[in-house]
């Protein structure tokens, strides 16, 4: 275990007041007849998961006035801060015994017990070593809305350990901003500080509405990247709105005025490793988070325009185009649709066949449409468009999401109640479903069928249910069977604020994934 290099002799300054023996080698000197026992050399811990370090020291002195307490040390002990002043340890213990919730950064740490006779001032001191891990690397990450707007992160792991307000936790406050969309950036490569060599770790990328960006590496929640340093130049105003894995370019970044790209280990043909950064705009669009990817379509993919509220259909050169019918009708119904708001969008991959869908609202008379396409490899056309009954479900629901890979239903919440919508009938019929353990007063307020397919002991279909009661959120995951949820949920979560998006993590994962022909989750919400 490493032994931080300024531990003794800072100790020695800060500590010492009139004698002093540091016993870290030799584990039982006494001194002013006071001895200590019952410590282990180290200890292994889970953070933000309840975790305690419990450590119960058996103390021997002729005298009953002691004093004790005891010291974390971190890799920043002893150095100066941003005002000049010394980072002294932190006291996480007056008692004899100690009992610290591990909320603490992965890592090493040292921990010091010392013992003071209150009489004569004698000390003697006891150190340990505390290796600090996380359950960040596979689980779900839920993206939410503090109660006084800004942007937090909780995680379900697939132990069942449950981890609240983790940017707090791992760093001082929230994310400034509203939660805008969350996507999980496998193989993000940046340049670590430590070494200043090209690095890759999964990561979790937050994007709030005004524009900030977080990637946060999930070995320890660090940030790699903010707005500022993901590109080589100011931005002014741009907003970053989605990621997409490019199966050439690697990682793209789609803004509101552009779409730019970094190399990424997880595309088809990745390029050679880089620092992660974003350089010049390769195509000049408008974009947002309302995306789905054509499987048979070389990296095309299906857009929702927030600026010119406008549909597009965009070819493998990241070159947009309306969508239209095949016959290149239909422009009038995707094109400049001002006052139009994107609800939903999701993709369906039943028996390899696979429907997209995007359902838009006229914010002046509250109609919805229903638009529904079949890419075939290279093309990506519009099939299907419908304006929805008044009187349905799915044209007054206040949640909704697309089945990805048992049933070709859109799921949606009228009245509290879950109904799966056919897509793939012409009068679009809607069946009530069941939804066990949801709490009385509690308002489903997040829909998101949710799946990973690897073929590894991790792959799961889930139907994820949000849920509101006052300040606080639920969720419930069910098993999909049919197209359908069965059950009890099998998975639970809860938290303060409200959920905005829910990101499944895994550290299991093929090279070449994001190239596949087979869909294994969402895009978005």
């Amino acid at each position: 275990m490493k032994i931080f290099k300024y531990s003794l002799f800072f100790c020695l300054a800060f500590l010492m007041t009139s004698c002093f023996s540091d016993d870290s080698e030799t584990s039982n000197e006494m001194v002013g007849e006071i001895t200590i026992e019952g410590i282990e050399d180290s200890y292994v811990k889970t953070a933000f998961i309840g975790d305690k370090l419990e450590i119960s020291p058996v103390v021997n002195s002729a005298t009953n006035d002691l004093v004790y307490e005891w010291l974390l040390l971190d890799k920043n002990t002893g150095k100066s801060d941003s005002d000049g002043s010394v980072i002294a340890p932190k006291v996480i213990g007056n008692d004899k015994n100690l009992s610290f919730d591990v909320d603490l950064a992965p890592g090493s740490y040292e921990i010091y017990f010392k013992v003071k006779d209150g009489a004569n001032e004698y000390n003697v001191i006891k150190s340990t070593f505390l290796s600090v891990l996380t359950e960040f690397t596979t689980g779900f990450y839920i993206m939410k809305e503090t109660a006084d707007g800004n942007t937090e992160l909780d995680m379900l792991s697939l132990s069942g350990n449950k981890m609240n307000d983790l940017i707090q936790k791992t760093q001082g406050a929230p994310m400034k901003g509203k939660p805008y969309s969350m996507w999980t950036n496998y193989g993000s490569y940046y340049i670590s500080p430590d070494d200043d060599q090209i690095v890759s770790d999964n990561a979790i990328a937050l994007l709030t509405e005004d524009g900030n960006v977080n990637i946060l590496r999930t070995t320890d929640l660090d940030v790699i990247f903010d707005r500022k340093s993901l590109f080589f130049e100011d931005k002014g105003s741009e907003k970053a709105r989605s990621f997409l894995i490019h199966l050439m370019y690697g990682l793209v970044l789609l803004t509101d005025k552009g779409a730019y790209y970094t190399s990424n280990p997880y595309a088809q043909f990745p390029s050679a490793a880089g620092s992660g950064k974003f350089g010049m705009p390769m195509s000049v669009f408008c974009s947002s988070k309302y995306y789905t990817r054509c499987m048979r379509g070389y990296s095309s993919f299906y857009m929702w325009d927030d600026e010119n509220h406008s549909l597009y259909s965009v070819n493998y050169n990241l070159t947009p185009m309306p969508l239209t019918f095949s016959d290149h009708t239909g422009s009038d119904v995707t094109q400049n649709l001002t006052g139009y708001e994107c609800l939903s969008c999701g993709t369906n991959f039943l028996g390899g066949q696979q429907t997209d869908e995007f359902i838009l609202r006229n914010t002046a008379n509250g109609d919805r449409f229903l638009y529904l396409m079949n890419p075939r490899m290279m093309f990506a056309y519009l099939n299907r468009y419908v304006k929805l009954d008044a009187n349905s479900h799915l044209a007054k629901a206040n949640a909704m999401c697309m089945n990805g890979l048992s049933g070709r239903y859109i799921y949606c919440v009228d009245n509290n109640q879950l109904y799966g919508c056919n897509f793939s009938e012409e009068d679009l019929p809607e069946t009530p479903m069941a939804l066990q353990g949801i709490g009385s007063g509690e308002t489903i307020t997040y829909l998101s069928n949710q799946y990973w397919n690897q073929k590894t002991d991790d792959d799961f279909d889930y139907l994820i249910v949000g849920t509101q009661s006052g300040a606080n959120y639920h969720l419930y995951m069910y098993k999909m069977v049919g197209g359908a949820p069965e059950g009890a949920p099998v998975r639970t979560m809860s938290g303060t604020g409200t959920v905005k998006s829910v990101r499944f993590m895994s550290a299991n994962l093929s090279n070449g994934y994001f190239g596949s022909m087979n869909l294994i989750f969402p895009v978005n919400d």
